[in-house]
């Protein structure tokens, strides 16, 4: 079945204004009747309009910075590249206390302006070049807790894709518990592309959409429509755990009411992907018994999809200690991930308002 694809808006929201018509501007929910056989599928007239960067300027937030370049220019999309200078950390030490003036603060800070400045140029600059004068490039500098600003910063500007590297300048314990990259993977307003450093620099042309039927698959079918384009496919997989087997349960019996379970989930998934209108796009439906996050990986090398879209369920209780089916994908993937948070479905987005506390202070830069 399809569903008639939303047209988007030419007037776009205020900053400060709900970012509801960036899911307007996405498949509608609504089902319709079934469509002919041979028609062709409608599809979003503009997937993506606003595409946020952030880059602490290493060898992947560059790729990850192309990457979003060669989706901007497909998509006719704006693109905005943004710096986050996290807040000092410092180390207390049993020694006399130093002064330095108020004056040589300012000259450092002013240098450090400077210095980050220059290289977002140099950055718009070369990714303006490489699409022949085809992108608007912005640039942005804030301060502040990385992942904090980068999340309210597609807030604010209403971006409708967050496009990061999976590992940045930062590592050491930042590499066990969890990077900036996956904080804003859980915690942003918009669905998250996080590149890897072998992710070549155009739009990726076959998704593997996992699906496991909560409130995330619909948007995770749809994000994944729309990041690989009107020439790509997807492949949607989803995978089964069948419950243990009881010791005074016959066999017989334990096997019959495995494979009746397995048929019935089998038809599950081919509906649920027919009555979706980005099923048009799935040409393959991959059902599969096994641990989800294995699975997952394996199927995307069999398969040889060239992103992985799958929802970020926020993190509760014991998953803030083990992680979740998100976290061991992204950490262990080798293709790109598309992370669809909790906070960008109808809903979610007040929830993690509440979670992160206050919206951060105006640490604009100069």
């Amino acid at each position: 079945m399809a569903a008639a694809a939303c047209a988007g808006s030419s007037s776009a929201p205020s900053p400060r204004q709900p970012c509801a018509m960036r899911r307007a501007r996405c498949w509608s929910s609504t089902r319709s009747a079934a469509r002919p056989r041979n028609a062709t599928p409608r599809r979003p007239d503009v997937p993506y309009r606003r595409i946020l960067v952030p880059t602490d300027f290493s060898a992947t937030a560059e790729r990850a910075a192309a990457l979003a370049a060669a989706l901007a220019r497909r998509d006719g999309a704006e693109l905005t590249l943004l710096h986050v200078s996290p807040m000092a950390d410092f180390a207390f030490m049993a020694v006399e206390p130093i002064y330095l003036p108020e004056e040589l603060w300012e000259r450092l800070w002013d240098r450090e302006v400077a210095h980050i400045q220059r290289e977002l140029d140099d950055l718009q600059a070369k990714l303006e070049r490489g699409a022949g004068g085809e992108l608007t490039v912005r640039t942005t500098y804030r301060r502040g807790d990385p992942a904090v600003r980068i999340a309210a910063e597609a807030r604010e500007g209403c971006a409708d894709l967050i496009v990061m590297g999976t590992r940045g300048a930062g590592g050491g314990l930042r590499h066990l518990f969890g990077g900036v990259a996956e904080a804003v993977a859980r915690t942003a307003p918009c669905p998250v592309f996080l590149a890897t450093a072998s992710a070549p620099a155009q739009p990726p042309s076959h998704a593997l959409a996992c699906i496991d039927y909560s409130a995330f698959s619909e948007p995770v079918l749809e994000q994944a429509a729309a990041l690989v384009g009107a020439r790509g496919t997807l492949t949607c997989l989803h995978v089964w755990q069948h419950p243990p087997l009881i010791a005074a349960e016959p066999l017989a019996e334990f096997t019959a009411e495995i494979e009746r379970a397995r048929a019935a989930e089998a038809r599950r998934l081919a509906e649920f992907v027919d009555s979706s209108p980005a099923g048009d796009l799935c040409a393959a439906k991959r059902f599969e018994i096994g641990s989800p996050a294995r699975t997952i990986l394996e199927t995307a090398e069999e398969v040889k999809a060239d992103v992985i879209a799958l929802g970020s369920h926020g993190r509760r209780g014991v998953e803030r200690i083990i992680g979740t089916v998100a976290d061991r994908v992204l950490r262990n993937a080798d293709v790109p991930v598309l992370m669809v948070p909790e906070a960008s479905l109808e809903g979610g987005r007040e929830a993690a308002d509440d979670a992160a506390g206050e919206e951060p202070e105006d640490t604009d830069a100069r």
